[in-house]
């Protein structure tokens, strides 16, 4: 079954960056229905490692929150903050790893358990797979060379991505780089200006659906009370909150490299304001596992 609020599994076309469970489909060798069960099962059995300390009574609700609400801040993993607050020994996170890596179930062995191949497709199928994506997302590296400003844009979609799965367990792969098309019409453009010696705008594109995933995500462990199902402000607040962890980690990497910036206050709405793109557009394109878009912009101001 689907994930909640999100758009029903489609395939991607084969010339673009797509993720195994697509390839699959459009090879013939799994159904989009099997990709979903198996997607269901890795969510059942993949427990992140908040999930499985809480599980095992090593952590309290409150530290599990208290370490989330810290890796929205910082580019940290859930384990090493876990030990660096004195809330785990490093035995105890260790063991926890362990245990995790151990019950961890990949796509394929989940379709081949489920009888939706065999062990020699699989195998095939991913030779095949890891060979067309090495070429693809090699396109796309050589693209993100070829614009203003490519490590503004590296750091800003590799940030990108990290966010959106850490904090709202949405996989996501830059599939394109554009400098000439605009910043296309989505459901919920959210934003933020950064000011300094190279002052950029932050641009970031979702449909109602991926936000309102994602603010599900967000909100379920502060358990408070029920989530929202429709677009409401709570949705549009998670979205802003999402944009400044992202942008605030983009502004500390660049800040290693040497630049001078200072983040301003996000925003979200339907249409952009002529301000956010007055300057030059670099749009990235990230597909998402369901096979939908989000678009990532980047204005860079004179």
């Amino acid at each position: 079954m689907a994930a909640p609020g999100r758009v029903p599994y489609r395939v991607r076309p084969v010339s673009k960056v797509r993720f195994f469970g697509q390839f699959l489909v459009a090879s013939g060798v799994a159904s989009p229905s099997a990709i979903a069960a198996a997607l269901s099962q890795q969510a059942v059995t993949n427990l992140p490692l908040g999930a499985l300390a809480l599980a095992r009574g090593l952590l309290s609700e409150r530290q599990v929150l208290v370490i989330h609400t810290e890796q929205r801040r910082t580019d940290k993993r859930f384990g090493e903050l876990a030990v660096a607050m004195g809330f785990l020994r490093r035995q105890q996170l260790d063991e926890l790893l362990r245990e995790q890596a151990e019950a961890h179930l990949l796509l394929g062995e989940a379709l081949v358990q489920g009888g939706s191949c065999t062990r020699a497709q699989l195998d095939a199928s991913w030779t095949a797979f890891q060979k067309e994506q090495a070429a693809a997302e090699e396109a796309v590296r050589a693209a993100v060379q070829t614009t203003a400003a490519p490590q503004l844009v590296a750091i800003a979609a590799d940030v990108t991505g990290r966010m959106l799965l850490r904090m709202g367990k949405l996989p996501a792969k830059m599939s394109a780089v554009d400098g000439r098309s605009p910043f296309p019409r989505v459901d919920h453009a959210l934003w933020l200006r950064v000011d300094g010696d190279k002052p950029f705008t932050y641009l970031l594109g979702l449909t109602s659906s991926d936000l309102l995933a994602l603010a599900r995500c967000m909100l379920e462990p502060l358990k408070a009370g029920e989530l929202p199902h429709t677009i409401v402000p709570l949705v549009l607040d998670v979205g802003r909150e999402l944009v400044l962890a992202t942008v605030g980690q983009i502004v500390s990497r660049l800040a290693g490299e040497g630049w001078r910036l200072r983040p301003g206050i996000p925003d979200v709405a339907p249409t952009l304001p002529g301000s956010a793109l007055q300057g030059s557009l670099v749009l990235c394109t990230l597909v998402l596992p369901h096979g939908g878009e989000a678009s990532l912009g980047l204005v860079l101001h004179a």
